[in-house]
């Protein structure tokens, strides 16, 4: 089957509203940055009824590897954000992708976790780095700037 996406709007509400790309980096150190998703709430669980919500801190390149550390898949770089709040409290399976978000701006995508949330920040992929390649690709008044076509299956 081949599927054809034409167009790429929202169908905006006074629920559900656009969130603004970054202008600027967002300040290092411990931002309070806020995380929602609609993972499970332990590696055994179900999936919530509601959007789930966590406040989590900013931290450091250098202090989220030392904490990384044992994972050696995982190589930080400019692309990357790290959120940590307290082991028990974080990311969980069914939240890829998730948004990460200061003072009303996206300034991360959950890319890497260890389920579910065992005392190790999330690793999330820096929109600031990407934003110049997101604006370009989504220009053309909220509509995709050319016709995407999918093979599926």
């Amino acid at each position: 089957m081949l599927m054809n996406f034409t167009r790429c709007a929202l169908g905006l509400t006074v629920v559900v509203v656009a969130v603004a790309l970054p202008t600027a980096a967002f300040p290092q150190g411990t931002a309070e940055l806020l995380f929602t998703g609609w993972g499970s709430q332990s590696v055994a669980g179900t999936l919530p009824v509601q959007l789930q919500r966590v406040q989590q801190q900013h931290i450091t390149s250098q202090v989220c590897s030392t904490l990384l550390a044992a994972y050696e898949d995982v190589e930080l770089g400019a692309c990357h954000v790290c959120g940590f709040r307290q082991a028990n409290i974080g990311a969980c399976h069914g939240d890829s992708g998730g948004p990460l978000v200061y003072e009303g701006t996206l300034v991360g995508i959950l890319n890497f976790f260890v389920p579910c949330a065992q005392g190790v920040p999330d690793l999330f992929m820096n929109v600031m780095y990407y934003r110049d390649w997101i604006r370009q690709t989504m220009s053309g008044n909220g509509k995709c700037s050319q016709v995407h076509k999918q093979q599926i299956g």
